[in-house]
């Protein structure tokens, strides 16, 4: 008989037990001791103690990580923009050796070398405490007259195996406030290997959109083979379709209202533009500088030093993606090899802070300006 049949056993006879005469009791004894083989005096001490409560224990398992790689995981991940587990995990080695190839940071070896073996999961439980949540941004999507001659593509129609084929979109600096003029951020990412590039427009106008597209064009680092966007009249107009045209440049557009075919571009409007510009209002000129620089800046950070998760592939920057994909000349990748060394992360990420200080600042003075002069 098993164990929980005894204790069952046990149970069901217990109140009998407790009201029963001096032969009754025998009885009930000899039928528990014939069922269980368990001793006379052992089963009369069971039948008159309290019940027993089960109570399931688990056994902890010694943790590797104490205060010091906590302290240093914390320093790191903040180095690092705040990366999520799964993005940071697999990129810690490299991240690493860049820190301190550039002095950034100095770790005891020990600390080094269980970092360097840390899992996602692990990473979420130290960082647990020190985490904290960014707001959603706001659509101001509005549908262009020209749909009928850029054809439908949803999220999954194109073969992402070839660096080229990008997601477009723009995001507003309203404030929340669609009236008069404001800035806009162009958001262009790549399917293959989600190189991400922004910039800064003074308005949505048709000129302005396709002029910053064709300077975005000229920096990327491999050739632009498709472009697909929204519905907005930014895109969907005879300048940008032409242009696609003449330059042999294939160009689709996303589903109404299904965010989803643009995913990725979605993605990052959140976690690049939103959570580096904020939610203010934009529509001054020092406001416009700091915005194209905070993008120049988001460019090489992102790049070169963000992974990014794709699929169920391990999380890789940009840069690492790009490398994979063997489709590069020498010139160019020699050009990205340069770059990637000379660039110092913890150096940009001040840079990028204090841009976004000053942006900020920027605007609290002007919203306090306008309450100002609203009450006087």
């Amino acid at each position: 008989m098993s164990l929980s049949a005894r204790r069952e056993l046990l149970e069901h006879y217990r109140s009998e037990y407790a009201s029963s005469t001096r032969s009754q009791k025998s009885k009930i004894l000899t039928a528990i001791c014939e069922s269980t083989g368990w001793n006379r005096k052992y089963a009369i001490s069971e039948l008159r103690g309290e019940p027993r409560v089960h109570r399931r224990t688990t056994r902890k398992r010694k943790s590797l990580y104490g205060p010091n790689e906590e302290a240093a995981l914390v320093k790191v991940w903040k180095l690092s923009g705040f990366l999520a587990s799964k993005r940071l995990a697999p990129f810690l080695p490299e991240f690493l050796d860049t820190l301190q190839r550039h002095n950034e940071l100095t770790l005891p070896k020990l600390v080094d070398e269980r970092l360097r073996k840390i899992s996602a999961s692990s990473i979420d439980r130290l960082l647990r405490r020190h985490r904290s949540s960014h707001p959603r941004s706001p659509s101001f999507t509005k549908q262009g007259p020209l749909k009928r001659q850029v054809a439908l593509r949803r999220g999954t129609d194109w073969d992402d195996a070839k660096p080229g084929y990008c997601e477009v979109d723009t995001v507003a600096h309203s404030g929340g406030d669609m009236s008069g003029d404001f800035y806009w951020t162009l958001s262009v990412t790549d399917v293959c290997t989600g190189w991400y590039e922004g910039a800064a427009l003074r308005s949505k106008s048709q000129s302005e959109t396709l002029r910053h597209i064709q300077s975005i064009r000229a920096r990327l680092p491999f050739e632009l083979l498709g472009i697909d966007s929204d519905n907005g009249g930014e895109f969907m107009n005879y300048h940008l379709l032409k242009f696609c045209q003449d330059e042999k440049i294939v160009f689709t557009r996303c589903r109404p209202y299904v965010k989803n075919d643009q995913c990725r571009v979605e993605q990052k409007n959140n976690s690049i533009v939103r959570r580096n510009t904020g939610y203010g209002r934009y529509d001054r000129a020092e406001q416009f500088k700091l915005l194209t620089e905070i993008h120049g800046i988001l460019r090489l950070l992102v790049n070169y030093f963000e992974p990014s998760l794709k699929g169920k592939e391990k999380a890789a920057t940009p840069y690492r993606r790009l490398l994979q994909t063997k489709t590069l000349t020498e010139p160019k990748l020699q050009e990205l090899e340069d770059i990637y060394k000379i660039l110092n992360p913890v150096k940009l990420r001040e840079q990028l802070n204090r841009a976004k200080l000053k942006l900020y600042e920027l605007n609290s003075l002007v919203e306090f300006v306008e309450q100002q002069q609203e009450h006087g």
